[in-house]
């Protein structure tokens, strides 16, 4: 039993190291589509630290660590459910990639699309309807331009973070698989995908 937990215990270690190249895999092209929008690089991520109080380059920075720190635990929590029972095993790559390509969709689904619906687009629509941002700065009038785009084109967010979600969860699932393939390299399969 003891061999178990610290087995679990070592996948979730090591999950955080998927999740992260994950989230680094999503990190461009986050830049990508603010460019797309035509609105300031980063927006996305002010967004995050915008709707707790943080302003310009302050508020990227929480915005990108906050989406880092949650790419790790969600690495973390995969690679070690993984392992939790046989038919969660991830004994080929292609069923990692699979199963993490399932599992970006399960957090845009469970987490993204509440968040962002519920918490951030209510705080940044009172911001923007009052005229007043945490930190008045110079860029005040492109910053609320570059919000209002962002929030109006929500469909559009929501269509892109599907994918966004999914290249997520595959990039962790491919790492994923990679770190455990000596492991069940010598486990017997039903066939080359299970």
């Amino acid at each position: 039993m003891e061999t178990k937990k610290s087995q679990v215990f070592g996948k979730a270690k090591s999950g955080i190291f998927a999740g992260l190249v994950g989230g680094f895999a999503l990190f461009s092209s986050f830049i990508g589509i603010d460019s797309h929008l035509g609105i300031e690089p980063g927006t996305f991520y002010k967004m995050i630290g915008i709707s707790i109080g943080l302003d310009g380059i302050g508020a990227i920075t929480f915005g990108f660590v906050v989406h880092m720190l949650t790419a790790s635990l969600i690495g973390s929590v995969f690679y070690a459910i993984s392992s939790l029972h046989r038919s969660l095993n991830l004994v080929t790559i292609p069923k990692a990639i699979l199963v993490g390509g399932i599992t970006g969709l399960m957090v845009f689904a469970l987490f993204f699309i509440p968040i962002y619906t519920l918490v951030m687009v209510p705080i940044i629509e009172s911001i923007i309807e009052s005229g007043t941002e945490p930190v008045i700065s110079q860029s005040f009038g492109t910053q609320t331009v570059s919000l209002k785009t962002l929030i109006s084109n929500t469909e559009g967010l929501f269509l892109g973070s599907i994918i966004l979600h999914m290249l997520f969860g595959m990039v962790m699932g491919f790492f994923c698989g990679l770190m455990a393939h000596e492991e069940y390299s010598k486990v017997r399969r039903y066939n080359k995908f299970l």
